[in-house]
């Protein structure tokens, strides 16, 4: 971890000294996760203390909360970061081999094994409604139109649902559903729970398209949001999201004598997931993605993840406890249990209009984490060099706004070139010093 030691000390002196957003950045993103390199941002004041979030803030940061939960403790979560992972090796690899000049965005040759494993990833995550500059509102008049079918995925045939809904403007919307909008809609329930007036009324897909599909086709399960949460984070504990969504949609509305809980006790129970042609139960399923996951981070890191392998520790369903579900059950969802689970957990990477809020774990200072500040370096490198923003600008400009860090080099097309920094050092390590650079 030496090559590593200045990187990181780097980030945590910029963390630690103050860094601000300026509100153009905050609004970059309203609210944000992201997804394997475990950073939330959320567009204000807050330094810590959850208590004094109102109703709204906490809704807010808590339905990115819960995408973290999803991540970490679901085998979905694990494998599209695995797959992340991989990709991101193959950027660096392509690099390094490059000669005297490299083109962003990097597009590097890629395994077969990893094309299927991207093939399996966009089928099962379906329909990204962030790709498009706009959500839609369904007209509530006309049902939603679902269809199951095979879809040929590579050389596989692998079960696909279809979804039409009629939209406010007329016009209709069909799309493959999958793990985005199912983790949109649960996320977005349990904001409404903390925040009712969090109703995302013009934006049902994604927020409440799951929620307006049980209303016109499962309508015993419509009554109770928390059993439709319940089933959505069950969906994806699977290779297959929708398809397991359907089939446990489906088992509850035929036993709406079940609860919720119920309903998770007999799917850990009687549940499975076939990978590779192999069946596991749910709870083998999830940890052999867990020790892949594992294995595949501190590889890409090349030195123990201390503090994720600590998180996933604490947000093991394996052990019977399912956080992001307990508090929804026995006397429902309360401000008390959203916290409690937060400080229980923890945050690996809070951006906020403060600056950086990371909690402790085993008594030590997150900031102090060698490899949640490793994989906030990564995903800074990694995103610039292959899927730039438009500006074409540094990712961790916002850490360097305040005082005399920045320089006009952030804003710039090679932000390493300049004073030294965090993205000077991941540049010296992957050997573009000695590039020239051409932007696509």
């Amino acid at each position: 971890m030496e090559r590593f030691d200045a990187i990181i000390q780097s980030l945590s002196h910029l963390a630690l000294n103050g860094s601000h957003f300026i509100s153009e950045q905050a609004r970059e993103a309203y609210a944000s996760y992201k997804p394997s390199f475990m950073e939330l941002k959320v567009p204000f004041n807050f330094q810590g203390d959850l208590d004094a979030l109102t109703d709204k803030d906490l809704g807010i940061l808590f339905h990115e909360y819960v995408h973290y939960l999803q991540n970490i403790s679901t085998p979905w979560g694990l494998y599209t970061s695995m797959a992340e992972y991989a990709e991101m090796v193959d950027v660096y690899r392509a690099i390094q081999e490059a000669g005297h000049e490299i083109t962003i965005p990097v597009v590097p040759n890629t395994s077969e094994h990893f094309k299927h494993q991207k093939e399996l990833l966009l089928h099962g995550d379906g329909f990204n409604p962030f790709a498009e500059t706009r959500f839609w509102k369904i007209d509530r008049n006309t049902k939603i139109v679902a269809r199951r079918c095979l879809e040929t995925v590579g050389e596989r045939k692998l079960p696909a649902i279809y979804c039409k809904a009629k939209l406010d403007d007329g016009s209709d919307k069909e799309f493959l559903l999958g793990a985005k909008i199912i983790k949109e809609s649960m996320a977005g329930m349990i904001q409404q729970l903390i925040d009712p007036a969090a109703t995302h009324e013009n934006d049902d897909i994604p927020y409440n398209f799951i929620r307006i599909l049980c209303e016109d086709t499962f309508p015993e399960v419509a009554k109770d949001p928390v059993k439709i949460i319940t089933v959505c984070y069950l969906s994806l504990f699977s290779m297959s999201p929708s398809e397991v969504l359907f089939d446990e949609l489906d088992y509850a509305n035929s036993n709406p004598q079940m609860s919720a809980k119920d309903i998770v006790d007999s799917f850990m129970t009687n549940g499975s997931a076939t990978l590779n042609g192999v069946k596991y139960s749910v709870f083998e399923f999830y940890g052999k993605m867990k020790d892949a996951f594992l294995s595949v981070l501190e590889k890409t890191l090349t030195f123990e993840a201390k503090y994720v392998r600590e998180a996933l520790m604490r947000a093991d369903v394996s052990k019977g406890y399912i956080p992001v579900l307990a508090i929804l059950y026995d006397g429902g969802i309360t401000r008390e249990r959203v916290i409690e689970v937060m400080n229980g957990i923890g945050f690996p990477w809070l951006w906020t209009e403060d600056g950086i809020v990371n909690t402790k774990l085993m008594d030590e200072e997150m900031l102090s984490s060698a490899d949640v500040n490793m994989l906030v370096c990564h995903n800074a490198m990694f995103s610039y060099l292959h899927h730039p923003n438009k500006w074409y600008c540094c990712p961790l400009r916002h850490l360097c706004i305040k005082g005399d860090i920045q320089g006009d080099e952030c804003l710039e097309n090679k932000p390493w070139e300049g004073r030294p920094c965090v993205m000077a050092s991941m540049a010296t390590w992957l050997g573009l010093d000695d590039k020239t650079i051409k932007f696509n």
